[in-house]
Formats: C-alpha cells, sequence, structure tokens
C-alpha cells in the first residue's frame, strides 16, 4: 500500500468550521462541497463503526495479502457493487475502501461526511491526492475527532471554506482512527 506525504498534525480554529442548512445536506438534490456523488450518511451508530471496521480490515487485509493488490481492490469493488443493494453495511455504503470506517466514525460522533477517497491507496487512480474525509462539524462536535485523529496520526485541518477535513499518510491510519473511537464508547 501507498504512503502519502501527509504530516499528522492539526491545524484547527473550531470558530472557523461551517455549519450548513439543513436543505445543503439532506435530499437528492444535495451537494454539499459541490460533491455530485454525496449521499446522506449522517445519524450512524457506533455498532455500525464496529460493523464497518470488521468489513474493512477484512478487505484491507486481503487487497495486502494479494500478489497484484490493484486487481484485488478491483475485485472487491466489483464485489461490492453487486452486494450494495443486498446489504450496504457489508458493502460499506459505496464507500472507497480504506475511508469507510473513519466515515462512519465522523458520522457516530454526530458530525456530518460530505466527501471521501482512499486517495488511489492500492494503486488505482482516485480523484483526491491522499486519502481524506471532509466533513462537517460543530464546534463541540470536533473535540473527540481531534482527539482520535491525534491517536491515529492523522492532519486534520479546516480548509477555506469551513470544512473539516481528515487526511492519512496510511489507509491503516483510517482504521485506527476508528478503533480510538470506538474503544471510548465501550
Amino acid at each position: 500500500m501507498k504512503l502519502f506525504d501527509i504530516e499528522p498534525g492539526q491545524d484547527i480554529d473550531p470558530a472557523r468550521l461551517y455549519r450548513p442548512h439543513r436543505s445543503e445536506v439532506q435530499g437528492e438534490d444535495a451537494a454539499p462541497g459541490g460533491n455530485q456523488h454525496y449521499q446522506d450518511l449522517r445519524a450512524f451508530r457506533w455498532p455500525d463503526v464496529a460493523n464497518a471496521i470488521a468489513v474493512e480490515a477484512g478487505l484491507i487485509a486481503r487487497i495486502e495479502a494479494a500478489a497484484q493488490p490493484t486487481q484485488e481492490e478491483a475485485l472487491i469493488v466489483e464485489e461490492l457493487c453487486r452486494l450494495e443493494d443486498l446489504s450496504p453495511d457489508q458493502a460499506l455504503y459505496g464507500l472507497d475502501i480504506g475511508v469507510g470506517s473513519a466515515v462512519l466514525t465522523v458520522s457516530a460522533a454526530g458530525a456530518t461526511p460530505i466527501a471521501s477517497c482512499n486517495g488511489g491507496a492500492f494503486g488505482h487512480f482516485h480523484h483526491g491526492a491522499n486519502p481524506f474525509v471532509a466533513f462537517y462539524a460543530l464546534p463541540r462536535r470536533i473535540l473527540p475527532i481531534m482527539r482520535w485523529a491525534r491517536q491515529a496520526g492523522l492532519r486534520l485541518e479546516i480548509n477555506p471554506d469551513g470544512v473539516a477535513v481528515l487526511h492519512a499518510r496510511h489507509i491503516a491510519d483510517f482504521l485506527a482512527f476508528a478503533r480510538s473511537a470506538l474503544a471510548e464508547q465501550q
């Protein structure tokens, strides 16, 4: 798996966080941050996070064990697409492999995920230059997310539009983030 040139740390001023109007994040026409592929992934719970960690860890292990990781990822993506209508939780809700558990963690923490990408961590081209999860959060919701990000070695920043963004150096750092969060809930 790729390593990305991301320095862990935080550049956070909670006063800069943007608070969207409900219409910006719900409904068929919602496209927060210009994300035309947005899906409303708010209101997940911690048992959903536990399931996502288990599913995603298994998929990542399968890719890492493969002789040709890029081809294995492509096979898994095909399998997940077929599974999505029958069992969206097992298909990671259509999210890229490697970011699903982090997206659900942000949601379970009360924030609103708006975009994510694994950055091509397994070899395929992706639009993100590195693995990231972008989300809206209230200042009181960002505090535990900051702690978990620090524990996992993620970079957390607020972009000029007031969107919080987690960046990972290694895709496994997102699993560490989700596991840190889940451990605090038990």
